[in-house]
């Protein structure tokens, strides 16, 4: 899927974009996703902008049509550093569902397809790095080891004060992933660590998804292993009530999940891959079982039957 099928598909109106003078040709293009954000996203675009490095950096942001004063928090900055952000304000219109469920998609699919760099890093509006060397180290690592698509580094749960807290809904992953673990990412890093190479062809069913990320990691363990580094300070990973991810109970992580191996069956599916479509597969059914199961135990059957129709419906 290039970027003209893209927006043919899902662009109703053009984002509006920000005057900039970025240099043309960065380095390294980070994300930054924002919305509803207007707590956190100052410490989030601060502990991007104090990044050391001896290269050039861009910083993408896109702004999702947020009503609580993050889209004017973004104009600000980017008016105040037009030499690093390139401002994307999108429109609600613009937005995909995902199995009933409004997402982000748009807005990260559209600022990747705008990047620039060779390398790409993700930080969520909500999220904060904090180590000012972070860059330079993930860059230094896959400059010189190409058998690498990707690396990442710890994390930390804070809450809305920023205060530390313990949780289970995510785990830093503090080992190396071989291609074949990062291409079947049953385990995975967290996004807001990242770093990777910026050679990915993004497939059609991308859009189908809510784990966008899965999808990423898969693409990447087609060209690359996975790197743990150590000596990057931990990152903060924000969980909030407005978060998307903070508000997903198991339940429907489980289905979201299964959702997205159905889809990267499907790919590939389509490419020929036998061997990654029956794995796909295979842990599609399995989560299936799982959540079957659990519905049992716990007597929950009208939420059984509206899970796996939303299941079966989607995943065609």
């Amino acid at each position: 899927m290039d970027f003209e099928k893209f927006k043919k598909i899902y662009l109703k109106e053009d984002p509006i974009y920000y005057p900039n003078k970025v240099p043309t040709e960065p380095i390294v293009s980070i994300i930054v996703l924002a919305y509803q954000h207007v707590n956190f996203i100052k410490e989030c675009l601060d502990g991007i902008l104090t990044q050391q490095t001896d290269f050039e950096y861009e910083v993408i942001l896109g702004e999702d049509d947020s009503i609580d004063g993050t889209r004017d928090l973004c104009i600000e900055y980017a008016e105040k550093y037009p030499d690093k952000i390139r401002l994307f304000l999108h429109h609600s219109i613009n937005k995909i569902k995902v199995q009933e469920t409004i997402t982000g998609n748009f807005n990260i699919i559209y600022n990747f397809f705008q990047t620039k760099g060779k390398y790409i890093a993700i930080c969520d509006g909500d999220d904060v790095w904090h180590d000012k060397s972070k860059l330079q180290k993930q860059f230094d690592f896959l400059e010189d080891n190409t058998d690498y698509s990707i690396c990442y580094h710890n994390f930390e749960m804070i809450n809305e004060n920023g205060d530390f807290i313990e949780s289970d809904k995510a785990s830093p992953l503090r080992f190396d992933l071989s291609q074949e673990q990062l291409k079947c990412p049953w385990i995975h890093p967290s996004t807001l660590t990242i770093f990777f190479r910026n050679n990915l062809k993004l497939p059609k069913e991308i859009t189908k998804v809510l784990n966008l990320d899965i999808f990423i990691y898969s693409l990447l363990g087609e060209i690359g292993k996975g790197k743990f580094i150590s000596d990057i300070n931990y990152s903060k990973y924000r969980i909030h009530s407005g978060g998307i991810w903070s508000q997903v109970n198991k339940e429907k992580s489980i289905v979201f999940k299964i959702h997205a191996y159905k889809q990267l069956s499907k790919y590939y599916f389509r490419k020929g891959d036998k061997n990654a479509f029956k794995k796909f597969n295979k842990q599609s059914r399995k989560l299936k079982n799982s959540l079957l199961l659990y519905y049992f135990k716990k007597r929950k059957f009208k939420k059984m039957f509206k899970s796996f129709f939303y299941i079966n419906k989607f995943s065609r």
